[in-house]
């Protein structure tokens, strides 16, 4: 028997493998690139990471635009030309030859990722499904998960081709792979004749033909702002996003700083983001049938715990320490963006999802912004990377009290009404 899969699932995978090329070369693979480009340039790592700054603060001013922008016009139009430009930033990154070029080619990327990989393909997602949304953003974030275990291959090309040609092998390959990928997007299933997750309504009109159902619901955005969960929220957001930055920034060169190999760092990577990879779609069901602020807090102590192993580490650790490290990291690790969508979803909607997702983004942007440098400063200023570790455990821990204070969601009943 044919069983046919319902079109959500291909914007879902057509999203996976966008987000898997980024993660390898950006979310996960960027820090295999630092130590080249420092020796290509001389530059501080507070320079480099300043790059990454600029990317999240431009990320932070456009989200809450694009935000508005997907709740309104096509995604497929929307997801191409964000696959065009993020492009050309990869490829003006692999022609620098200044710092100002390299900031360039950092800012026209942060102009259009945010879309591409962020808000556009986690909107979409949040209107073709419901009841399945955790599990369907599991899937989808599986695409991070892949990137990071990919980080070794990056590693592998940039020392065999050098950092330049990996990104404009990158670039090229991005729009052969993207470009196609884009038109996968859909804006909603009621333009087919289908509820979330595939449902059909029971519904029939007068002259026997099934109408296009709706399914939009949600809170308003002046509504939401003035919500003390829609500020829990952004806190959560905030201090998981200061703790991610710097580790996915500067695990590399923490890493061979106190004796690894680059090789072996790589695959320490790899190692917390396997188990991050395996671990979103399990988070993602969990957020379907219980309480989703206590699956958050578990995911934010789990990184707390990997963040303080992370802190004993040195050149002579064993591989159980450092497994000690990867579990609990890469199982919180995978919380951060598996369980966000979901949550925003049960306490504010769908209808407006853009626009709050966007909204909720200012402070993801702020705790990259800040972090990321200031732990650059810290190991430029005192040769030293431990400190940051302690104090970025310190953070889980606050977001773990914040998240368990959340009022309440109010009861919601979807409207569903015929067009």
């Amino acid at each position: 028997m044919k069983i046919r899969l319902f079109y959500g699932w291909y914007i879902v995978a057509a999203g996976l493998v966008l987000t898997a090329w980024n993660s390898a070369l950006f979310m996960y693979g960027f820090t295999a690139f630092v130590n080249p480009i420092v020796a290509t340039f001389g530059w501080s790592l507070t320079q480099i990471s300043l790059a990454s700054s600029l990317r999240g603060l431009e990320t932070g001013v456009f989200n809450p635009i694009w935000g508005a922008v997907v709740d309104r016009y096509s995604p497929r139009n929307l997801m191409l030309a964000g696959v065009i430009v993020t492009g050309l930033g990869i490829f003006c990154l692999s022609r620098t030859t200044n710092l100002a070029m390299y900031y360039a080619g950092f800012l026209i990327m942060g102009l259009s990722s945010s879309l591409a990989f962020g808000i556009l393909p986690t909107a979409v997602i949040a209107r073709w499904f419901r009841q399945n949304l955790g599990k369907a953003n599991g899937v989808f974030y599986m695409g991070l998960g892949i990137g990071g275990v990919a980080v070794p291959l990056v590693v592998t090309m940039i020392d065999k081709l050098g950092w330049q040609t990996a990104l404009l092998i990158s670039a090229i390959g991005f729009w052969v792979l993207g470009i196609p990928l884009s038109f996968v997007f859909r804006s909603r299933p009621e333009d087919y004749g289908l509820l979330p997750d595939g449902k059909k309504p029971n519904i029939v009109g007068a002259n026997g033909l099934r109408p296009a159902p709706r399914y939009n619901f949600g809170t308003g955005v002046k509504e939401a702002l003035k919500m003390r969960a829609f500020w829990h929220l952004n806190i959560v957001t905030l201090f998981q996003m200061v703790t991610l930055g710097p580790v996915t920034m500067f695990a590399v060169p923490y890493l061979t700083d106190i004796g690894m190999t680059r090789s072996n760092a790589g695959m320490v990577i790899s190692l917390y983001t396997l188990v991050s990879l395996f671990a979103r779609i399990p988070l993602g069901m969990m957020a379907d049938v219980l309480k989703k602020k206590y699956v958050i807090a578990f995911t934010l102590a789990l990184l707390g715990v990997g963040l303080s192993v992370f802190w004993l580490l040195d050149g002579g650790s064993s591989f159980w320490l450092i497994l000690s490290f990867a579990i609990p990291f890469g199982l919180g690790l995978s919380g951060i963006m598996v369980l966000r969508p979901p949550i925003l979803v049960e306490y504010f909607g769908s209808k407006n999802f853009g626009t709050i997702f966007g909204l909720n983004s200012i402070p993801f942007t702020i705790g990259m912004v800040i972090s990321t440098p200031l732990a650059g400063w810290v190991f430029d200023t005192y040769h030293d990377y431990k400190p940051v570790w302690l104090a970025l455990a310190v953070f889980s821990a606050l977001a773990v009290i914040v998240m368990l204070t959340i009022p309440p969601a109010r009861k919601s009943v979807p409207e569903v009404t015929v067009s």
